[in-house]
């Protein structure tokens, strides 16, 4: 059940949706969702056409990383100001990405596992927007495209993904503190 709440006039959500395509056309459009019209419409495109794209939010910045744009897997990264309704350049990633998971953790950024055009992957690296700088972190014990990241108490959690051979039913989850996945839980 969704629940509707009256907000304050000066608070505005607004949901941003980049990228996407289908199977012939792979496009860097986005589109807005505003809380206060209830309608969506076009802004700035990213520079970067990318479908299986990672999405976060860092502050007010919307952050695209990695993706696939219809000739290969990326390994750039770009984020979205919805002030200047524009998109700049990040450092890119040590690793080319695409089905990746993403999420924040401590205004960091995670980008965790995906598919670099060969192989699933493992690897997980952390971005600093404060110091652009990506850093490796533990990597995964299980390969995993379209894996999905959560966080949660302090902690990230890879959930599910495919490893090329099969859906995965398991969760591991990785504590930032020590750099470590802690455990491989399954779902069975």
């Amino acid at each position: 059940m969704w629940v509707s709440h009256t907000l304050a006039k000066h608070f505005v959500i607004t949901l941003c949706v980049p990228g996407g395509g289908s199977l012939f056309a792979i496009h860097g459009d986005c589109e807005a969702y505003d809380t206060r019209t209830d309608r969506w419409h076009m802004v700035a495109s990213m520079s970067t056409r990318r479908a299986r794209v990672g999405v976060a939010a860092i502050g007010n910045r919307l952050y695209a990383v990695g993706g696939y744009d219809g000739t290969s897997d990326l390994a750039t990264v770009e984020s979205y100001d919805p002030i200047t309704n524009s998109w700049q350049p990040e450092v890119s990633m040590g690793t080319r990405r695409s089905c990746l998971g993403v999420a924040v953790l401590h205004g960091l950024l995670y980008a965790a596992g995906g598919y670099d055009g060969a192989s699933c992957l493992n690897s997980a690296e952390r971005y600093d927007p404060l110091t652009s700088t990506w850093t490796s972190i533990a990597a995964m014990s299980t390969r995993r495209r379209y894996v999905r990241v959560a966080t949660l108490d302090g902690s990230l959690y890879a959930v599910g993904g495919y490893d090329s051979s099969s859906h995965l039913a398991t969760v591991e989850k990785y504590d930032p503190q020590v750099n470590c996945m802690l455990l491989n839980l399954s779902s069975k």
